[in-house]
């Protein structure tokens, strides 16, 4: 019974990505499903299952799916793949302490 409890106590990978965007868990969702995770060519549309998995992802990495520093895209067995953009890597990079920058170098 104290697993139960403390699962229960633990906030939702909806409300914390929620929160951070300060939206309501129900507008995040509906947005999150109207602009990041709209249906595929075929109609099918993402379930809420392939949606927290993204979601958890996006927490953990703390990823903007908004900018573009992670996307969505549906695998072809069916499923949600999370693919890091390079916005993301980006990101990822400088928030590393050790990180001095980076330097591009064009050829010619």
């Amino acid at each position: 019974m104290e697993k139960s409890k403390e699962i229960a106590k633990k906030p939702s990978v909806l409300n914390i990505m929620a929160a951070k965007f300060n939206l309501a868990p129900e507008v995040f969702l509906s947005t999150i499903k109207a602009t990041i995770m709209k249906p595929g060519k075929d109609g099918r549309v993402p379930s809420n299952e392939e949606i927290a998995a993204f979601l958890v992802v996006a927490n953990k990495y703390n990823l903007d799916p908004f900018t573009n520093e992670i996307y969505a895209f549906p695998n072809k067995k069916g499923g949600i793949i999370p693919i890091v953009g390079v916005d993301g890597f980006v990101t990822i990079m400088n928030r590393q302490e050790g990180f001095n920058g980076y330097e591009l170098v064009y050829s010619e």
